[in-house]
């Protein structure tokens, strides 16, 4: 018989705002959900089609997939905490998540993957580098960051709040670039898998792909 876990009363006092939040962000999130169940789905089609032994694998190959496995193991951890209203520790997640796709263009152009400095961020495509800086600013609490943004009650002006409370924008804006992070997983994922069966008919998933970017340009996010 298992024993009951004793969670600290921190825990529920923050857990209990989190459904609230959670709720007015599925609400409100509209075509953008759609965008996300469905790179979602071809992301599944695609750990599915990768799960087959390839006949060799180099020691670039070896090297991304380690990154796309950790990429993927995240995943669900990115939306759980933008829309449940954790925007900071969002912030730092997508940081990671833009460096760790850099790297795996990086090493599939031949780079070190062992270089000790951060990779550039500027290859990846869609313009994502843009959005590094602010997301820089807000892991680093730097800039004179104080973070008021995410502090701030709904109940009141200048009444600071320990629990998590609903900003459209950021919650929105948040999940558009955890949406274009997965896409270019996918990108990377479909070209490893033309490196490793070469042999075999793969997933064409322009057809998904073309239909995130249809919703983004929809929802304002991207002009064409």
């Amino acid at each position: 018989m298992n024993e009951q876990i004793t969670m600290p009363r921190l825990f529920h006092l923050i857990a209990k705002e989190v459904g609230g939040v959670r709720d007015q962000s599925l609400q409100r999130y509209g075509r953008l959900w759609d965008a996300y169940i469905t790179i979602g789905d071809l992301l599944s089609l695609l750990i599915s089609q990768g799960a087959e032994d390839p006949i060799s694998v180099s020691e670039s190959a070896s090297q991304r997939i380690s990154l796309t496995v950790n990429l993927l193991q995240s995943t669900t951890v990115v939306e759980q905490t933008i829309s449940s209203g954790f925007y900071w520790a969002a912030s730092a997640l997508l940081r990671q998540h833009m460096e760790a796709l850099a790297r795996i263009m990086h090493i599939r152009d031949g780079k070190s993957a062992i270089d000790p400095r951060p990779p550039k961020v500027q290859v990846l495509p869609f313009n994502l580098a843009s959005n590094y800086g602010r997301l820089s600013e807000l892991a680093h609490v730097s800039s004179g960051e104080l973070l008021s943004d995410f502090a701030l009650s709904s109940s009141g002006e200048e009444i600071a709040t320990y629990a998590p409370t609903y900003r459209e924008q950021w919650s929105r804006n948040f999940l558009h670039i955890h949406i274009a992070h997965m896409i270019v997983l996918s990108i990377e994922i479909n070209l490893m898998h033309q490196e490793l069966y070469p042999m075999r008919a793969l997933i064409d998933p322009n057809d998904r792909l073309q239909e995130v970017v249809s919703i983004f340009i929809e929802e304002g996010f991207w002009k064409n």
